[in-house]
């Protein structure tokens, strides 16, 4: 190993006080104090601005993954949209539902009018499951993914009529979000009413 020379350590703090003047001065400390002020003011919104940006790449990419699988339904959509319709409300449930949703479809590439419906149905699932607070959001998420998973089943004897893709849809949706992925989002949820 070289031992630094006076030249290199010289060049190396000169990198440093100017990344220091670039980024810490006075406009950036009053960046911060007043990004500080907002999000102490403005707490929900801010952490549901967070959540969304997380939530959407994330249920994007799992309908991605899940396209790739036929007839199996592994997706984070149903459990984001019941988290944020839990913590903050039917709105934020119902918008998230249908960005995520839609933005999920079109990376995905998968836009048939099933996964419509599914979006369509997870976005007023989750909204009206954010009205039963008064249990735990263990209890609420197990309810809201079976009650997605009745309502679909049915609509889609109705739209589409394939039993074996309805079955496995609806039973690989049911098992992923209440075996495995309801601890990812309990997780979650932890974490979020800590902050």
């Amino acid at each position: 190993m070289r031992k630094p020379t006076k030249k290199s350590i010289t060049v190396k703090n000169k990198k440093l006080e100017q990344f220091l003047n670039k980024y810490f001065n006075l406009k950036t400390l009053l960046a911060i104090i007043i990004l500080i002020v907002l999000m102490a003011s403005f707490t929900d919104f801010f952490k549901i601005l967070i959540l969304m940006a997380i939530f959407i790449p994330m249920a994007a990419y799992s309908m991605m993954a899940t396209r790739l699988i036929p007839h199996i339904a592994v997706e984070t959509l149903s459990g984001s949209v019941l988290l944020l319709g839990y913590l903050y409300g039917p709105i934020v449930a119902l918008v998230f539902g249908f960005v995520g949703g839609f933005y999920g479809l079109y990376k995905s590439g998968h836009i048939r009018y099933l996964m419509i419906v599914r979006i369509i149905v997870t976005a007023i699932v989750g909204a009206l499951m954010s009205f039963f607070t008064g249990i735990t959001f263990n209890l609420n998420f197990i309810i809201g993914i079976v009650a997605m998973n009745v309502v679909l089943f049915f609509v889609y004897l109705v739209i589409d009529p394939d039993p074996i893709q309805n079955y496995t849809h609806r039973a690989s949706h049911l098992l992923s979000n209440v075996l495995i992925l309801r601890y990812l989002f309990l997780g979650l949820y932890a974490l979020v009413t800590l902050i």
